[in-house]
């Protein structure tokens, strides 16, 4: 691929590339139909086993579960109030 030596000689390239805009789209739509057919397949699993997806033990919203103390229930941490201007 030869490379223009000159702004000169690009801008003249550029000039007759873009003077056909049904030409350029028509190339352009031509060079994705030919590269891009289908997405590629998904891969194939490996056969490692999946660890579990960590889950959370317990969650505000939640409610206590039964015969569990609520002491046991992680304490939530509150930030101190903003100051009043």
């Amino acid at each position: 691929m030869m490379l223009a030596d000159s702004a000169t000689e690009r801008d003249t390239f550029l000039a007759v590339v873009y003077a056909d805009a049904d030409w350029l789209r028509a190339e352009f739509d031509a060079i994705v139909a030919a590269s891009w057919d289908e997405p590629p397949a998904r891969p194939e699993p490996s056969g490692r086993p999946v660890p579990p997806r960590p889950h959370a033990a317990w969650h505000p919203d939640r409610p206590v579960p039964a015969g569990r103390p609520a002491a046991a229930v992680p304490a939530r941490e509150r930030s101190p109030p903003g100051a009043r201007s």
